[in-house]
């Protein structure tokens, strides 16, 4: 009987699965099971997050061994794995009651609700909690009702391995933990003394400790981020009658069966009350008997099973309610309910085998009843009993069959795919190509081999309603130049032998542009500071939102590239025109084509990550003198739209060195000049990581996200500090003016050109490495300048012991070298005496893909000569008065400790 009802449930399963193609996150799991299958990677937890474990990816492992990556391999793995939870239950309440329920519980878990069926098909990490909650609750009453010691310690230790385990898999299990711990302690308030609570908390240390040992080395994000274990702690407590009922009418019939089955009829609201009804009725018996278990009379397994499942059903509406995750839409609330159903069935199967003893014919109706419900909650889904649907999937794999073997004949350098999921799915399919997402990679370590591509394929998935996807992109390439052949399968769109042709560009200087109705001389967009930006503010609906710039004289234009200071994600699309007189205009081009889809040309490959890029619009040669920037739709300007910009002439002369960068003689000249850190374009960067195993540090593109679903910040630009080992590799067309930029600064450097580029290398004067050690510090002094507004501050810090000061770092909103004058900087040996010593500014940079420019910040650093002691103290003077500056000291240490030094951005970011 057993094994026909678990047949049956199997039936159910693979009749309603989605057997055309996986989600984005049954692929990310199927993904993890490759990677282990061949020793790519052995994560600890499901890409970009790390709060689900990788558990259920390295269960799919034997079956990808034999039998490959395939949908129908990760459904019906799934499947198979699913059906441990039905017979969990049929033991479950064979032990608290007895076979008749037992039987009755398997057949509902085997004919379920949507929901339940659902989520048995999927390989995404939400149904473990299910299976791992029933094997929990069976040792918890083996613990609870042994009658030897012994076998309690060791039901105990079990416990806590597999306890363990299910909280690392998916931290979702706490709602069937908590219940159980707190069974334990009520039963043995001393159990935590005793060898069975030891043996249960190392059995969940060592159950967990893949958790445990990501967490200690891996810095948690906090709250707020996609990846962040924390996220599980924000709780959001609203305890009001509107937000009650509607938690209740929402939520709680997610379970009964309205998952994808609305009740938008009379008839269907009729039978979901129905089944409501019974559902309600089972738990207020299993209620009542609970509470009669208190006098006793009751086997001690039931006793505790009820109590138990009880508190697991409560314990599973509660921590949706008060958590966060109560805001997400309402069927994306079903996945964390999941273990409701644990007592729900069990409380619904002993009920009706109750009812049965009393009146067969009335228990029949009732089952018959709730199982018809079921299945009407999953009948639209049963593919086999829809031809239109079955000829539908048949032609949706028909297609992926084509794509795939297309993809894998022409042997593409890489595809970069529109959709980050879709891209997990073809890396999970492919074997041999390089997949990668087009701007957002899920899978940290294929974003580096996919950047460093020469030539890529770009295969468009989305689509959206106003303008096709495939449209956008066609227009996006042929913005950069690009003339690709492009091939459809089905609704999706493969743009191949993707080419930029190369050319020869010389920069126009920008030493005598000015902006029009502006007095900044240069003009902020053509100052070499990516810390000024038009506009400086926020434009209200009255002002003109454009930023007009006069050349100086008529040059004839090719190419058009900027760099806007706002992030990415709020980077609107800017029309750029031309004029030759200020006041007939002629529209160049647009550039993002789209929000926050930027694209540029590095070398002769698009890229569309956004960091360390920009901005770029090629356009046949056109006469102007005057450009104009505003936005393509008015009134949709934000602070920072252009940060710098940069026009340039195209040249009919071939170029003067190689047209090709010469990647081996690049990695010889930066181990001969001890290179650590190359500031490089995308393309480049990854090229050098890769061959280099990341000992020479770049900047990551934008987009490509860790563990904890981080990428880089969101701009077109890193902040940071020039280092002694630092060089860049900067176009050839931009080397001249990032010299003089260089040389203003006061900073040697060293030049070599190196194919269609320039190899900068700072020489000094520049403080080597350091690591940051944040002081407490107190201002010792306050004194009022004459004019009111600014003020002169005296700020002491301490060190522990002394040391080696090479560098003191001011953080502070009007701290920086437009609003501060450093008068005067002391160190101490005893916090009494001081002397004073020699102090410069050291200035904040920021690479902008193609070139550096200096960087206006809310922080400033002071390089210190011959500075040791036990207190440092700075005198300096600050344009607007306000609370003392917070300050942090920076001493000799090693560079790995620095995070400036191991690449990322700067630490110097405004109080």
């Amino acid at each position: 009987m057993v094994v026909a009802l678990l047949g049956v449930g199997g039936l159910v399963r693979v009749s309603a699965m989605f057997y055309a193609n996986i989600s984005g996150d049954d692929a990310t799991v199927a993904l993890v099971a490759k990677h282990i299958l061949h020793g790519e990677n052995f994560p600890a937890f499901f890409y970009r997050q790390s709060f689900m474990g990788s558990l259920n990816g390295a269960h799919m492992v034997p079956a990808l061994f034999l039998f490959g990556p395939s949908v129908l391999l990760v459904r019906l793995n799934a499947v198979a794995w699913s059906l441990l939870f039905p017979l969990g239950l049929y033991i479950l309440a064979r032990r608290m009651y007895d076979e008749s329920a037992a039987r009755i519980t398997l057949l509902l878990a085997a004919v379920p609700p949507f929901l339940l069926t659902y989520y048995s098909t999927v390989a995404e990490p939400h149904f473990e909690t299910n299976t791992f909650g029933v094997i929990l609750l069976l040792l918890a009453l083996v613990a609870l009702t042994a009658s030897r010691e012994p076998r309690r310690a060791r039901a105990l230790g079990c416990l806590g391995f597999v306890g363990g385990l299910a909280w690392w898999t998916n931290a979702k299990t706490v709602v069937v933990l908590g219940p159980i711990l707190l069974g334990l302690l009520v039963q043995d308030p001393r159990l935590p003394v005793r060898r069975g609570g030891l043996l249960l908390g190392a059995g969940l240390a060592l159950g967990s400790l893949p958790a445990w040992l990501f967490y200690a080395t891996q810095r948690d994000p906090g709250p707020g981020n996609l990846g962040s274990a924390r996220r599980f702690l924000e709780v959001s407590i609203d305890l009001s009658w509107p937000r009650l009922w509607e938690f209740v009418t929402n939520v709680l019939p997610l379970v009964v069966g309205s998952y994808y089955w609305e009740p938008d009829s009379s008839r269907r609201r009729v039978a979901l009350l129905a089944a409501c009804a019974v559902h309600v009725g089972a738990i207020g018996v299993a209620g009542v008997a609970a509470v009669r278990a208190l006098r006793g009379g009751v086997p001690a397994r039931r006793a505790w099973g009820l109590w138990l499942l009880l508190l697991t059903l409560v314990a599973t509406y509660v921590a949706l309610y008060v958590s966060t995750f109560n805001l997400l839409r309402q069927m994306s609330r079903g996945r964390y309910l999941l273990t409701a159903y644990i007592p729900v069935l069990v409380f619904l199967g002993a009920a009706i085998a109750r009812l049965g003893r009393r009146s067969r014919l009335a228990a029949g109706v009732v089952l018959a009843g709730v199982l018809a419900f079921h299945v009407w909650t999953n009948l639209v889904y049963l593919w086999p009993l829809w031809p239109a649907e079955r000829a539908r999937r048949a032609a949706e794999i028909g297609v992926h069959q084509a794509l795939a073997q297309h993809l894998g004949a022409k042997g593409s350098e890489a595809v970069l795919v529109d959709d980050p999921m879709e891209s997990i799915r073809w890396q999970f399919f492919l074997t041999g190509t390089r997949v990668s997402g087009l701007t957002t990679e899920v899978y940290y370590p294929s974003a580096g081999p996919a950047d460093a591509a020469e030539r890529v394929s770009i295969l468009v998935t989305r689509h959206e309603a106003r303008v096709p996807t495939h449209v956008r992109m066609a227009t996006q390439l042929e913005l950069l130049g690009a003339t690709p052949t492009v091939t459809r399968f089905g609704g999706q769109w493969l743009y191949e032998n993707v080419a930029i042709p190369s050319r020869v560009y010389r920069q126009v200087p920008r030493a005598g542009w000015r902006a029009l109705g502006e007095s900044d001389v240069p003009p902020a967009a053509a100052d070499g500071d990516l810390g000024t930006a038009w506009p400086a503010r926020r434009l209200d609906r009255t002002e003109m939102g454009e930023l007009v710039l006069d050349l100086g004289a008529p040059r004839v234009v090719a190419r058009l590239v900027l760099w806007p200071t706002a992030l990415t994600d709020v980077i609107v699309p800017l029309e750029i025109a031309g004029s030759m007189d200020g006041a007939a205009w002629r529209r160049l081009g647009v550039a993002p084509e789209r929000v926050a889809q930027p694209a540029f040309a590095a070398g002769t490959r698009p890229v569309f990550r956004p960091r360390n890029g920009w901005l770029e619009l090629v356009i046949a040669p056109e006469p102007v003198r005057y450009l104009r920037v505003r936005p393509a739709e008015p009134g949709s300007v934000g602070v920072g739209m252009v940060g710098e910009l940069f026009a340039y002439e195209a040249l009919d002369a071939p170029p003067a060195g190689d047209a090709d960068l010469d990647l081996a003689a690049l990695l010889r000249r930066l181990e001969a000049r001890g290179v650590t850190r190359l500031l490089a374009d995308p393309v480049v960067s990854a090229r050098v990581a890769l061959a280099t195993g990341r000992t020479v540090a770049t900047l990551p593109a934008n987009g490509a996200l860790n563990s904890h679903g981080l990428a880089p910040p969101m701009h077109l630009f890193a902040r940071l500090r020039l280092r002694a080992t630092d060089a860049a590799l900067v176009a050839a067309e931009d080397a001249s003016e990032l010299g003089a930029r260089l040389a203003s600064a006061g900073l040697s450097v060293m030049v070599e050109p190196m194919g269609p580029y320039v190899l900068v290398q700072p020489v000094g004067p520049l403080v080597p490495a350091t690591r940051c050690r944040p002081t407490d510090w107190r201002v010792t002094a306050e004194t009022p300048e004459p004019d009111g507004r600014s003020g002169r501050y005296v700020v002491e810090g301490r060190l522990p012991g002394s040391t080696s000061v090479a560098v003191v770092r001011l953080e502070h909103p009007r701290v920086s070298t437009r609003h501060a004058t450093v008068i005067r900087v002391e160190v101490s040996d005893d916090g009494r005496s001081w002397r004073a010593v020699d102090a410069r500014p050291l200035g904040e940079w920021a690479w902008a893909g193609r070139t550096l420019f200096t960087f206006s910040s809310g922080a400033s650093e002071l390089g210190l000569t011959g500075a040791s002691g036990r207190a440092v103290r700075v005198e300096l003077r600050l344009l607007y008065r306000g609370a003392g500056a917070i300050t942090a000291l920076c001493v000799h240490g090693p560079a790995a400790l620095d995070r400036s030094a191991a690449g990322g951005a700067s630490r110097s970011r405004p109080s």
